[in-house]
């Protein structure tokens, strides 16, 4: 068996530098060889990774999903392995366990590697520490802000360990249960994509599967390891043995969105030194401003993304963007409006110029008008009893024994849904249609965190310096700035043409301004 060092490559991908085209060209050249498909192992931390690494293999290899079975998040893998043993279900089991503690949180932060993060802190922490193969209480005392006594941290750890006992296992056990005691495959080709966002624990599954592996693809990127907070060690992708290979030449990348992200990059003091160069020859600029509505949006083409370091930072600027009349979404595809509001709108203005709706649809109707007879607003009440589901409904129908107020006369929208329909909500609808606004179709305009936009990109991309106390880079210790700086360094790298940085009156935030200035004297000494 080959050691570590002769049969793995590591291959760095810069922004924009084609990682995953490189790595389909590397699976092309072993299937040309005569290796199978099912023989190969594609792994990556996230389903969005996976998905991409599916989708493009299945369009240039011509096949089917069943053609790819190796072709995983980690955790799915080890899945597969112990399909037999039961594992929590996050909607039925931690609601139980929730339930009986009384005062944990049933809500979930966006998703990671596959599955949900616990809002609940202390769950969520307990869950760090086995990934970073730590003592819970150490990772508890590192924590900068702690949002519940130690004592009751224990606690909870200690019940939700007991409540597993009697139960099944979770995600996280599913891969220690892996690496002690799955079995490894032996692929032809292993290739561990987003390497620089495993944890301790990932690279155990790492080493083990790799010991009977043929060749190892690592790839990644160490200055968009922004996956700290939650255990990720981007320092054992860099001391992995292998021949390392990087990939010189970014297609996303500007010349003037490269000499700024460089700036941020120099502030990632423990990397790889790597050097690649801008292929992109578009021009593009890079703009500061002090307030969103300075922001020239309908001066630049196509797509955006407004990015912010933390959530609270994304509210701020769904805000400023719904006060300037800006029709926008979320990575996700969650959009800037209520559907429901939308929906009601839209069925109104149908009624009144004489079209008709299902009885199905009037509950959504009837959810933002007032003046609705008693017993009519919900459809599982004895008054909608015997009429038809599948009825198509008119305006004269409502009115005649659908329990709507005849007084109604076909008032335009805006008068007629008065409840639960806020004039702010309004005005916003109001401008979208006075700007022929198509609210069914997808949005031009992201606004989303750095870190659910990673692996896209954007023409225009606004960075917001906004942050909190946890992600303020000036108050700092030095040895975490790094991991501060690949986040906005990531962020940056999102853009294909324009950069806006915006700046902030907030007490926390990123020296966005400061690079700024550095840049614009770099570019006056050129």
């Amino acid at each position: 068996m080959k050691t570590f060092h002769s049969k793995t490559i590591k291959l760095f991908g810069p922004p924009g530098t084609g990682k995953t085209t490189t790595l389909l060209k590397r699976i092309e050249k072993y299937i040309e060889r005569g290796v199978q498909p099912n023989e190969i192992a594609y792994f990556s931390f996230t389903k969005k990774a996976v998905s991409e690494g599916i989708d493009r293999a299945k369009i240039k290899f011509n096949l089917q999903d069943d053609d790819l079975p190796n072709f995983r998040t980690i955790h799915s893998f080890c899945r597969q392995q112990f399909s037999q043993v039961p594992v929590l279900d996050e909607d039925i089991d931690i609601k139980e366990f929730n339930t009986s503690m009384g005062n944990i949180s049933l809500e979930f932060d966006d998703t990671y590697d596959g599955h949900r993060i616990r809002k609940n802190w202390a769950l969520r922490i307990y869950d760090k520490a086995r990934n970073m193969m730590k003592d819970p209480l150490l990772i508890y005392r590192r924590e900068n802000i702690k949002r519940i006594g130690i004592d009751k941290f224990k606690n909870i750890i200690r019940l939700y360990e007991e409540f597993k006992e009697q139960h099944r296992i979770d995600f996280t056990d599913m891969l220690s249960q892996f690496i002690e005691y799955g079995q490894a495959p032996s692929f032809k080709l292993m290739i561990i994509d987003e390497a620089q966002d495993l944890t301790p624990l990932q690279w155990k599954f790492v080493y083990k599967l790799g010991e009977q592996a043929k060749r190892i693809y690592l790839a990644g990127d160490d200055d968009q390891a922004i996956y700290a907070w939650n255990g990720a060690d981007v320092q054992a992708f860099q001391d992995f043995p292998g021949r390392d290979v990087v990939l010189k030449y970014s297609h996303r990348l500007n010349k003037q969105i490269f000499n700024f992200c460089k700036l941020l990059q120099n502030k990632i003091t423990d990397k790889k030194q790597k050097e690649f160069e801008p292929a992109n020859q578009l021009p593009g600029q890079i703009l500061a401003f002090k307030n969103f509505q300075e922001i020239p949006f309908n001066a630049f083409k196509g797509k955006w993304f407004l990015l912010s370091r933390v959530r609270e930072g994304v509210r701020v600027l769904e805000e400023e963007a719904r006060k300037a009349g800006i029709y926008f979404q979320n990575q996700k595809g969650k959009k800037s409006f209520d559907i429901n509001q939308y929906r009601a709108i839209q069925m109104w203005e149908d009624l009144i110029s004489g079209g008709k709706i299902l009885k199905e649809d009037i509950e959504v109707l009837y959810m933002y008008i007032e003046e609705i007879a008693y017993g009519f607003r919900k459809l599982d009440t004895k008054a909608w009893r015997d009429i038809d589901p599948n009825l198509m409904m008119s305006y004269d129908d409502l009115t005649l024994f659908g329990g709507l107020d005849p007084a109604k006369e076909r008032a335009p929208w805006w008068e007629a849904l008065n409840r639960k329909f806020s004039d702010r909500q309004k005005k916003y609808f109001f401008r979208m249609q006075n700007q022929s606004v198509d609210l069914s179709t997808r949005a031009n305009i992201i606004i989303d965190t750095i870190h659910q936009v990673k692996g896209g990109e954007a023409d225009n991309v606004v960075l917001f310096a906004y942050a909190n106390f946890p992600t303020d880079f000036d108050n700092k210790r030095t040895g975490l700035k790094p991991n501060e700086a690949r986040v906005w360094y990531t962020g940056a790298t999102r853009s294909k043409q324009n950069l806006f940085l915006l700046g902030t009156k907030h007490k926390y935030s990123f020296p966005l301004a400061r690079v700024y200035n550095q840049y614009m004297e770099m570019q006056s000494a050129l």
